[in-house]
Formats: C-alpha cells, structure tokens, sequence
C-alpha cells in the first residue's frame, strides 16, 4: 500500500488561494451582497436597478399634471414686467408628463404664456428670448417644451442622475440665442426624502440649483414645488431666483392631451408643438430653433446601471475562514493519522503472521530431525513426543518443564539456521501460554499440533532424513496422530505429561 502526501490530501480539499474562493461557502467569507445590495447583480436578492423598486414614491410620482409656475428675480421681488414687454403675462402655465420604465425616467414639460394686451409692443425683442418665436405681440402667447431624462444609480437607494447629455433643454439661454448653454461639470441627482416628498439638486463650480417637490395631500393628486437658483462669484453664493410651482394630477392621457391642446388655442401658441402625449419619445419641435440631438443609447449608459460598460459595486474576493481552514487541517491529520495506523496495523498483522510462520518452521525442522518414529508408517506416538520433550528437558535442570535455556540451546544445537533473539522470544511466547516462563508438556504438545503441516514438510526434506541418519528415507507418510493427539481429551494430555515427569525423576534417581 502506498501513502499519498498528506499535504496532497490538503491541497485537493483547500481552495486554491483566498481570491479563488466563492463567498458564502462554508469556508469562505459572506457575501456583500448579503448585506447591502449594492453588490447584488440585478435581479438577485431584491435588489434592482429598476426606480420604482428602489422607492415607493417614484410610483405615485409617474403620471400627468397640470402646474402654474410663478418666479421671483433677484432676492424674491417679483418679477419686473420688462420681462415680459414682448407681450407674455405672469404666471406662467404648464402641463408635465413623468413615465418611469425600468432604470430610466424621462420627464416632459410643455409652459406656456398667455399674450399681454397691455405690452408695449414698440420695444424689440430682446436677444435671450427663445428663438424661432414668430408671433405677434400682444396676440400671440410663449410656448416652451423642456424635456430631461435620468436614470437610476449604482446605489439603489432611489436616486435619480442625470448628466448634460440627457437634458438637452435645460439651462439658459445664451446671448447670441443660438441654444442653451449648461455647465458640463455640473452633478445632477434628485432622491426621495420620504414617499411624499422629492428632493432634487444640480451643483457646478458656477450655480446651485435645488427644487423640493411635495404631495400637500393624501390622495396625493395636488403637489407643491419650490426651486431656488444661485450662482457663484469666487466665494460669494448669490440667490438669483426662486420660483413657486402648484400640481394638480390629471386622470388619464386623454384629459391631459385635451387640456395641452386647449391651452395652445386659448393662448394663441402656434409654433411649439409635440406628439402627445410624449412618455419615452424625445421630441424637439422644428419652430423652436433648438439645436442639439436627443440623448442616445450611449448617452444613457454612462449612468445608467444596467447597461454601464464599468460597475461600481462588484463583490470583492472572498476570503478563507481561519476556523473551517483549521477543521481540515485537523481533518486531513486525524485522517491520514487513521490510515497510517491503518497501514501500519496491517503491516504489523503481516510481520507477526510471517513470523509465526517462520518459527513454527523452525521449530518444526529442529524436532523432524531427532524426533523418534515408529511403526511401518513412521507414526508419531505420544511416547515420541514425551521423549523429544525429555530430551529437550534433559539439556538443563530435568524439572519436566522447558525453560528457556533450554529451549535455546535445543535449537541452535541442529543443522537449523541460528535462530535470532526477536524469532526466539515470539517462539517462546508462542509455546508458553500461561505465561509462567516455561513450557509445560501440555504447552509442548498444543504447539506441535500447531505446527503439524510445516513439521510433516520438514520430515520429507533431504537435509531432515540425513540427520536422522538416512532411518527414514523410505517412508512414504506421515502419521496424523499429532493433530489427534491435541484433540485428545484433557486426562490422556495429563496422563503423557506424568509420564515424561516420571521418566525424568527417573533419570535424576540413576544420576
């Protein structure tokens, strides 16, 4: 049997290194994503990068408005009429589609404002109005359509971003009027404060933008809005505007298509006009003179989480418990300890069963070479065993037992190789069952009955029968009487026993 390497056994149970291993197995360390979702993939353990999942507000926010937006200019005076000296009047009126589908969000606003009788029509336009504007004043109303798009984060707290390239109609108008200017730098997020109320932000180096947005009843179907723009000079902060905003909801598409349409007649707005109503379309009326593309799928995905060439939360590698590591080191050891013991059992078992063998060969060989037979089958008698006993008796102190001396030199006194000092004392042991330090008759004659197949071997050799002086060349068999013998009762061994005594006692008398 061949033993493998113990560090073998190990190698093949361990991991193959900490950063090979799987988290949330039995020897590694727990998953992240057991504990925040951020590390999660999409889909698994409730977390999603869809925005209504993340938050129940988003869900009540969806659907249809109506508004009225009132702004203050310049520390919340009201604002001037010159403003408006092209004809429009305050406040403004608007209407705001919001559709959420999956990690995106896509918001619609269409203000409009009425014309103003009263404006002083001899003033030309001033250069940062909305170009493309061909009405009259004083008969034709402003017609405005802002759209801005987001997309849920890599947090999944609820929170919406968004990034200049998806608000192609936010910011301010320029001086030349050739389109919206932003602030490339700016971060863009709005979230949940609690499932009434949203709050949202944009910052830059240059303004700060934050709007609140509010459900002011239980139905929530009216909504109130406050935005407050500032901008920053060095290290001056300056509020620049605020502005009021009133939500009621609609109940359906079709009434808020009605109510758009109807207020572009009533204001006499000609020129800007959608598809309605408008929910993951992007759509910039051609009289607008808006330059600019919509966003494109790659525009989204620089934000959007489900479709991001990189992922900001990836669960990182596990690492290897001390304790399971421990347990297997343990285990391997307790196990190949167990098999080597194993092994080393059965090679123990094996050398014992060889030795045994071999001195019952031995000792076999000793008694076949001066061991009496008798009769025309060269029968071994009792009286032949009690006499090679004797003999063997005789070579020390005749006590009718073998002591070891004198089971010693009866064995190194043949032709039988010397037989070694371990071999010796396991034949000793063999032959004295009880223990006492001597081989009693009956201890003799059991271990011959023991070893009858290697003495009927022995007889046969040739080296044997020229010991014995050539007496037994001829004999063909060996008698079975020694394993009879063993079998007899208890009183016929004790009768043979008293036998050899006696003849020995004998033998001291005549000494």
């Amino acid at each position: 049997m061949k033993l493998s390497n113990p560090l073998v056994l190990l190698g093949s149970l361990l991991p193959a290194s900490a950063s090979a291993a799987k988290c949330g197995q039995w020897f590694s360390s727990n998953c992240m994503c057991d504990s925040d979702l951020r590390y999660c993939p999409d889909g698994t353990n409730e977390a999603s990068d869809n925005i209504k999942d993340q938050h129940p507000f988003w869900k009540d926010y969806e659907g249809y408005y109506s508004y009225t937006f009132t702004s203050f200019m310049f520390g919340l005076y009201p604002t001037p009429d010159d403003w408006f000296l092209h004809g429009y009047s305050s406040p403004t009126v608007g209407f705001m589609n919001q559709t959420i589908v999956g990690s995106r969000a896509y918001s619609h606003r269409y203000l409009m404002d009425a014309p103003n009788p009263e404006a002083n029509c001899s003033t030309p336009m001033p250069a940062y109005a909305p170009p493309g504007w061909d009405g009259t004043c004083g008969l034709n109303g402003m017609g405005l359509l802002q759209e801005g798009f987001g997309t849920s984060t890599p947090e999944r707290d609820g929170t919406v971003t968004t990034t200049t390239a998806l608000q192609p109609d936010a910011g301010s108008w320029d001086a030349s009027g050739a389109g919206m200017s932003m602030d490339a730098s700016a971060e863009y997020k709005s979230f949940p404060i609690d499932d009434k109320t949203l709050f949202g932000s944009a910052k830059s180096d240059a303004f700060l933008v934050t709007e609140s947005f509010s459900f002011i009843n239980e139905e929530k179907t009216e909504a109130s809005a406050v935005q407050d723009v500032y901008m920053t000079a060095g290290n001056t902060t300056t509020l620049v505007s605020s502005s009021r905003i009133s939500y009621t909801r609609m109940e359906s598409a079709a009434a808020f298509v009605d109510a758009v349409n109807a207020k572009y007649d009533e204001f006499n707005i000609t020129y800007v006009k959608a598809d309605l109503p408008m929910t993951k379309t992007c759509s910039r009326a051609a009289a607008n003179g808006i330059a600019g593309e919509c966003p494109r799928e790659e525009d989204f995905c620089k934000v959007d989480p489900r479709c991001a060439s990189t992922v900001k939360y990836q669960e990182p590698d596990a690492s290897v418990k001390a304790g399971p590591i421990v347990g297997i080191v343990v285990a391997c050891f307790v196990a190949f300890l167990a098999v080597l013991l194993a092994v080393l059992y059965h090679f123990h078992q094996k050398a014992m069963k060889d030795q045994a063998s071999r001195i019952q060969a031995m000792f076999a060989r000793r008694i076949a070479e001066t061991i009496k037979l008798e009769g025309p089958d060269r029968t071994l008698t009792p009286e032949a065993l009690a006499a090679e006993f004797k003999k063997i008796d005789g070579a020390g102190n005749t006590d009718g037992t073998i002591d070891k001396k004198e089971l010693w030199d009866f064995l190194n006194s043949g032709k039988v190789a010397k037989m070694n000092e371990s071999d010796f004392n396991a034949l000793f042991s063999a032959l004295d069952t009880d223990g006492d330090g001597t081989v009693s008759f009956m201890e003799f004659c059991a271990y011959m009955g023991k070893a009858y197949d290697e003495f009927e071997k022995m007889k046969k050799r040739k080296s044997v029968q020229e010991k014995r002086g050539g007496a037994d060349i001829y004999y063909s068999g060996v008698s079975t009487r020694i394993l009879s013998f063993a079998e007899e009762p208890k009183e016929e061994a004790e009768k043979m026993e008293k036998i050899a005594k006696s003849d020995s006692n004998a033998g001291e008398e005549n000494a």
